[in-house]
């Protein structure tokens, strides 16, 4: 595509003297001064600016300053043309950040020779920033870049900042050897970029991906956009044999805010979200949501106020079916307020502790633990009842409050959980067991 250079001068015979030289090698805009070329710039970028330095109202001096002050002209080219060779000029033009200066009267052929060659460096310079800004494997964004993004939202409160992990990605590296894994990361890239129309997506580091998307901040658009990467991706996985069965994508989600906005804040609002869903079973999405102490504690209300809130809390206002699941510092504070509420109504309250452990040495492998961790989530998701709280306590092991519920009803809903279990044909090798315990707050059992 043939270059665009803006010659900007007052004199119709110079500019003139320039598109005839120039007209055969590139295309020639002309502006007769420089409020007139800084119009144009409004408009149109060109790749370079002829700038005479002798003009009437606004010298080529000030027009450069303009240029370079507006974000988005900065980094065009500029090259002064002096009338006669002025030291002085030369280099206050050099110093301002002037690729060259060019005295009349010239030879065409220098002339064209040396426009080339500033045309030459900037399109090197140009190469090497987006080298400096791009991940070599995965051929997307890098970090860098990224940040770069968000400091010019430094103070949007609309778009979105994504954070995804590829799920037991050691598993492929260890499995089927690094070569694979690269390959899983560029396909993982491509389903990404497949799913983000008007974003930016880059690649952290590692197995770590984050997209953001200007355009969106309610959060079911959001979950909307995370639905999609997360499908893209997927199909992607499941075309490299065995990744599908054991390799998944997590998401963790935040909204940009008026009240500003960096990498690292996004980046860890982010990362919390994503360490959510990977404690509670992995492949899903999270909306990040700051926890306020007001959220679970009332002290100047009293307990029927702190009752208030442990029903706010516990019964979700989604339609999902299953346990609220929570996170362990959320699990931690409803458990408080719970033993201070039975304290005061004697209403019983069970916690109840679903273990898997390996039966024999065929079982040992990470990934049919987290296999059967994740069907042991279905399993409370389908079988427990809204007002009940979860939390995937470890890594073989969730925690579940039965709220309303005598010991004998807990012991019920456990064995209905393992027998649903048993029928669903977990990993060859691990059992599920549970040990069930009534809330109290007087040390009784």
């Amino acid at each position: 595509m043939m270059k665009h250079i803006l010659m900007v001068d007052s004199m119709v015979q110079n500019r003139k003297h320039v598109i005839d030289i120039l007209g055969e090698y590139y295309k020639v805009s002309e502006a007769c001064s420089g409020e007139e070329a800084l119009h144009s710039l409004e408009q149109v970028k060109p790749d370079l600016i002829l700038l005479n330095t002798d003009m009437p109202v606004m010298d080529g001096y000030e027009t450069m300053e303009c240029i370079k002050e507006n974000e988005k002209t900065a980094d065009i080219p500029i090259v002064f043309l002096m009338e006669v060779s002025e030291q002085e000029g030369e280099i206050r033009g050099l110093d301002m950040g002037a690729m060259d200066v060019i005295c009349k009267p010239f030879d065409p052929a220098v002339f064209v020779s040396r426009i080339q060659r500033v045309l030459q460096i900037d399109a090197t310079r140009k190469n090497l920033e987006m080298a400096a800004r791009q991940d070599v494997l995965a051929g997307l964004w890098n970090r860098k870049y990224m940040e770069e993004m968000i400091e010019r939202l430094a103070r949007s409160n609309k778009g979105c900042f994504f954070l995804l992990d590829l799920d037991n990605f050691k598993w492929a590296n260890d499995h089927l050897g690094h070569i694979a894994g690269d390959e899983l990361l560029i396909d993982f890239a491509r389903g990404i970029e497949n799913s983000v129309e008007n974003g930016i997506v880059s690649r952290i580091g590692g197995d770590e991906f984050a997209v953001l998307l200007p355009d969106i901040h309610e959060q079911k658009e959001a979950e909307q956009a995370a639905e999609l990467m997360k499908r893209e991706t997927e199909k992607r996985i499941c075309n490299m044999g065995k990744c599908g069965e054991y390799v998944s994508v997590s998401i963790g989600i935040t909204a940009l805010s008026e009240e500003g906005n960096t990498f690292r804040k996004l980046y860890n609002q982010a990362d919390k979200a994503l360490y959510y869903v990977k404690q509670n079973g992995k492949r899903g999405y999270h909306f990040y949501s700051p926890v306020r102490s007001t959220d679970y504690m009332c002290e100047e209300k009293g307990v029927a106020a702190d009752l208030e809130q442990i029903q706010e809390m516990v019964r979700e206002k989604s339609a999902r079916r299953g346990a609220y699941v929570v996170e362990q510092d959320g699990f931690k504070s409803i458990y408080q307020f719970i033993a201070r509420y039975i304290e005061r109504t004697r209403q019983e309250v069970q916690i109840l502790l679903l273990t898997l452990y390996r039966e024999s040495r065929e079982s040992e492998d990470a990934m049919c633990m987290e296999r059967a961790m994740g069907m042991l989530g279905k399993e409370i998701t389908q079988h427990l009842r809204k007002g009940d709280i979860s939390n995937r306590f470890s890594s073989s092991q969730y925690v579940v409050i039965v709220m309303d519920a005598s010991t004998k009803n807990g012991k019920v809903v456990a064995e209905r959980i393992i027998q649903n279990y048993n029928v669903k044909n977990g990993p060859e090798g691990i059992a599920l067991r549970y040990d069930i315990r009534k809330i109290s707050t007087n040390g009784e059992k």
